[in-house]
């Protein structure tokens, strides 16, 4: 990625501010997105994802606010999920992991027996499966450092018993604490926890229905009593500023290379927004006024398209606020914490812009306090620190709260009740944005920076050679789908569905996975879905699809390390803490757990590592496991090899870069650590005879108490190229 122009990347982008008398108001923002995991030809529905978090994070999520009536907030939700939620809700298309739960626990093939041992621990670990005694011995009967699912289903460890309480527990963990609490008959199962009966397992499968046909009619109560401020997405949750014109990408990123078969396409944007539109006046009664564009991705040209839409405001990130100025962002009423206006005349729309920090200390910092009563309270008293003016928070309301103690609820009720309390001093004023807006005209922008809500700019979704490799597939069925087209009449029900196969390949979670700047674990069934739809563009019309569609564009990561390279220089704030999301969104990463499988120990004490550089020192920063992070307490020592690449694999800096021994000290001149949450560390470029631009071999060893030593990664070195100057 290139350099920011007019030097804002060295200015400051945060200016204190002290408590003003007036009250702070607070514009909250939850959004719910999932991607459209069903085969819009078949109706197969191929993740869960859909209804696990309906009845986890969609209800709960509503069941807290109903608690809380003097707390306001938006809620924004993607329409393509309402269509995915609405048919788990009807049981019309369960997905494989349910009917893969429904089968009687004596009736599954041995290749079932397999699958469910492989997809019914998807979850997290500590905060969803440990949790449950029953389930937590299920998962060290499975666990992936003594064998394969494979080895394990053969093995004959898992008896029917086993297996039919899996099923049910799969499920049952998912439902929110809220639902437990209230559902005397899945209250009585968790206690119960094991010897699940088959009659059992359904109840915990078919109540889900209730629970899911709940979700939409608790949102719309929660808007006409006020409450709420509903807003939406464009229905596929697309990038709009790339479909209607690719170029915009170019602004932040002038080398990017776009698709050879590229072309604007405008009309598919306005699609997405009509139908958005649609979605929302017949599910909840009345037209959105607000808009999260997709990822926060906005442009010149998308915001007439908003306006014209009958959208009145939207929302995006605070980076795209400083770029569309030029001069360095103050933190203040003026500056940040104000409403603001852009568009051409006649069509333009209120625009707000989030706090960056505010935003993602919920999203991805308060999660590891020990003290979520004291995390929420945190959270209140720095709104509160911003003064008079309109603090917007706006993050995902759903992937969170599995990495939360309780499921988020001792948390958000905490920050509820606070919010409530404040309030009621004239302190924090939670308001609904679109009810804040009318009342105000906002400050002009004469230009709107083209970017997302990450780096300011579209490259997870266009800078790397797999996304415009996607793209390009992209707008070659575009175009055979017009050609095909040509002389149907209006109506045809094949040519619908056609568009709609297509429509669904424009959403951004394609991409999204693509490159090397995110790992899923479960890239290659990403790369599937999105192929999958573009192909049913084809079968729609009767026709087979191309041979390139059957070309994954994602690697297989099958026997290869799980490594990412950097996306540019970055310079990390050495504290032991991640500070915010975006402070090592451009390192590089290698993710240990994901040769767990093929371990005969215990999973590696370093989960995660991530890596890269700025113009004098190299960063590397470890994750740890949580089940065994408390070892680092009996006294760990760490070895960091990082050096130019030699002939063999292995042979990179054999002298230690770096040493350092927990709890904090390192041993080596011109090294820093810290160490809290995670670990960071930088070496001196000089030191390792490295420099921006140049090869690096990386590798980490960790001596553990009683002389274990763990070699990351174990089959040699990762190797990157070190970000340079233009990077």
């Amino acid at each position: 990625m290139n350099p920011a122009p007019s030097g804002l990347d060295s200015l400051p982008m945060t200016t204190a501010t002290p408590a003003a008398a007036g009250p702070t108001s607070l514009a909250l923002l939850w959004h719910f997105h999932q991607p459209c995991y069903r085969d819009i030809l078949s109706g197969r529905v191929h993740m869960p994802w859909v209804r696990l978090h309906g009845i986890k994070d969609y209800w709960g999520m509503a069941a807290l606010l109903e608690e809380f009536p003097g707390v306001r907030c938006a809620v924004n939700v993607v329409p393509s999920l309402l269509d995915q939620l609405e048919a788990a809700a009807a049981g019309t298309s369960p997905d494989e992991c349910e009917t893969l739960a429904r089968i009687p626990a004596e009736d599954l093939s041995a290749e079932q027996r397999r699958r469910a041992l492989e997809v019914f621990f998807y979850a997290n670990w500590d905060r969803m499966i440990r949790v449950h005694p029953r389930y937590g011995e299920l998962l060290e009967m499975r666990a992936p450092w003594k064998r394969s699912a494979a080895e394990a289903e053969a093995s004959g460890d898992f008896s029917a018993a086993d297996l039919r309480d899996l099923q049910a527990w799969f499920t049952l963990a998912w439902y929110h604490p809220l639902v437990i609490d209230r559902d005397p008959g899945l209250r009585s199962l968790v206690f119960k926890a094991r010897e699940f009966t088959e009659d059992d397992k359904l109840y915990v499968l078919d109540r889900q229905r209730d629970v899911l046909s709940e979700v939409i009619p608790k949102y719309r109560r929660l808007a006409e009593r006020g409450q709420v401020e509903l807003t939406a997405t464009p229905h596929y949750h697309p990038i709009l500023p790339l479909l209607a014109d690719m170029r915009a990408a170019q602004v932040a990123m002038p080398g990017v290379r776009l698709p050879a078969h590229w072309k604007p396409v405008p009309e598919d944007a306005r699609e997405h927004l009509r139908r958005a539109v649609e979605s929302h006046e017949r599910r909840f009664g009345r037209r959105p006024a607000g808009c999260w564009p997709s990822e926060g991705s906005v442009s010149e040209a998308v915001l007439p398209m908003l306006a014209e839409a009958g959208f009145k405001w939207a929302a995006t990130d605070e980076d795209i606020l400083a770029y569309s100025l030029g001069e360095p962002l103050e933190r203040t009423g003026a500056g940040l914490y104000r409403p603001y206006r852009a568009g051409p005349p006649g069509r333009e729309l209120g625009v707000i812009f989030r706090d960056r920090g505010l935003s993602d200390l919920v999203g991805f910092n308060y999660h590891s306090w020990w003290d979520q009563l004291g995390a929420a309270r945190d959270f209140i008293t720095k709104v509160r620190g911003c003064g008079e003016g309109l603090v917007s928070v706006i993050l995902d309301g759903e992937n969170a709260w599995e990495h939360y103690p309780g499921g988020g609820v001792p948390f958000l009720r905490e920050l509820y009740g606070g919010l409530s309390r404040a309030a009621e001093r004239g302190e924090v004023v939670p308001v609904l944005p679109g009810e804040f807006l009318a009342s105000r005209r906002g400050r002009r922008l004469e230009r709107l920076w083209p970017g997302s809500w990450i780096n300011h700019d579209f490259y997870i979704w266009a800078g790397h050679h797999q996304d415009q490799q996607a793209w390009d597939y992209l707008f070659r069925v575009r175009a055979d789908l017009e050609s095909m087209g040509a002389g149907r009449p209006a109506g045809d029900r094949q040519l619908e569905r056609a568009w709609e196969c297509l429509y669904a390949a424009e959403g951004s979670d394609w991409c999204w996975w693509y490159g090397d700047d995110h790992n899923s674990g479960n890239d290659d069934a990403f790369d599937e879905l999105f192929r999958m739809h573009l192909a049913n563009v084809y079968r729609a019309l009767g026709r087979r699809p191309p041979d390139f569609l059957s070309q994954p564009i994602k690697s297989s990561g099958a026997g290869r390390m799980q490594a990412t390279r950097p996306g540019g220089q970055f310079r990390a704030t050495l504290d032991g803490r991640a500070t915010d999301y975006h402070e090592w969104i451009r390192a590089g990463s290698y993710r240990t757990a994901a040769g767990a499988m093929d371990r005969s120990g215990p999973p590696p004490l370093v989960e995660m590592l991530f890596f890269g550089n700025d113009a004098a020192n190299l960063y590397v920063r470890a994750d740890f496991h949580a089940g065994r992070r408390e070892e680092l307490a009996a006294g760990a020592r760490l070895t960091l090899l990082a050096g130019p690449p030699g002939k063999g694999p292995a042979d990179a800096g054999r002298a230690p870069a770096c040493l350092w021994t927990s709890p904090d000290r390192v041993e080596a001149s011109g090294c820093r650590a810290a160490l809290d949450h995670i670990l960071e560390v930088a070496v001196p470029l000089d030191a390792l005879g490295l420099a921006p631009g140049a090869d690096c071999a990386l590798g980490v060893e960790l001596q553990l108490p009683g002389g274990a030593v763990e070699a990351i990664p174990q089959e040699g070195r990762i190797r990157f190229a070190l970000a340079g100057p233009e990077s």
